[in-house]
């Protein structure tokens, strides 16, 4: 399982954030064309709660790896299914998808929790509802339930592969006392179907949201390659 790590360096870059609370959804492109690497961010509202986030992009490897950055805010813990999808898609016109996708979760620290590689082969893989298992064998999902604080999810391609893939993070207990919160996604934006594409599905009443598209201030913190001008 080692061998589907990611590097320890690795990690979203919602820590930069976090202070400012703003969860994070994602519609980067580049105006003229270009490629790069982009993140993109969303604001949590009064009255509503996030249920799910979503991004699709090209993933390959090192820093072009699919990476999903959260927060469990406030004071209980909560129960999380994150998906890692890549064959199902090709059952809604996408081509080049990645065939075998790898998740792997950790701490705001770097330090894993768990890798999956084929959800079904999870020791609680039966817990998962069923509406909401992978539609493929080979595709990835966590079920499991975290304290406060700050998470990292990292979708690859098993042994390398690269190809289009879409990563979930789905709060699915509605506890009151905690909540999905500055929600992000770091990956590579291309052209045509491989710009990045995100959404959110948002309960329980009205979520203002604050959605922003970043590229060229992601250098300092040594991403190399960024999308020059994100819209």
């Amino acid at each position: 399982m080692h061998d589907f790590l990611a590097p320890d360096s690795i990690r979203a870059d919602q820590f930069v954030y976090k202070g400012a609370r703003l969860p994070y959804a994602k519609f980067p492109r580049d105006p003229n064309g270009a490629n790069g690497v982009d993140e993109v961010v969303t604001q949590p509202a009064s009255t509503g709660t996030f249920a799910n986030t979503s991004t699709r992009a090209e993933i390959a490897n090192g820093e072009n790896q699919l990476i999903a950055g959260f927060i469990i805010a406030g004071a209980g813990s909560k129960q999380i299914l994150i998906r890692g999808l890549g064959p199902s898609l090709a059952a809604f016109g996408l081509t080049g998808t990645l065939q075998d996708p790898v998740l792997d979760l950790r701490t705001e620290t770097g330090t894993n929790i768990t890798v999956n590689d084929n959800w079904a082969l999870a020791a609680n893989a039966a817990q998962i509802p069923a509406n909401l298992r992978p539609a493929d064998p080979r595709e990835s999902a966590i079920w499991t339930t975290l304290a406060p604080g700050s998470y990292t999810a990292i979708e690859s391609g098993k042994s390398g592969a690269t190809g289009t893939g879409l990563l979930e993070v789905y709060d699915v207990d509605s506890v009151a006392s905690s909540q999905l919160a500055n929600i992000s996604t770091r990956g590579f934006v291309g052209t045509g179907n491989d710009v990045m594409i995100g959404g959110h599905i948002v309960r329980g009443g009205a979520y203002p949201v604050l959605v922003r598209a970043l590229g060229p201030s992601l250098a300092p913190f040594g991403i190399v390659d960024v999308l020059t001008d994100p819209r």
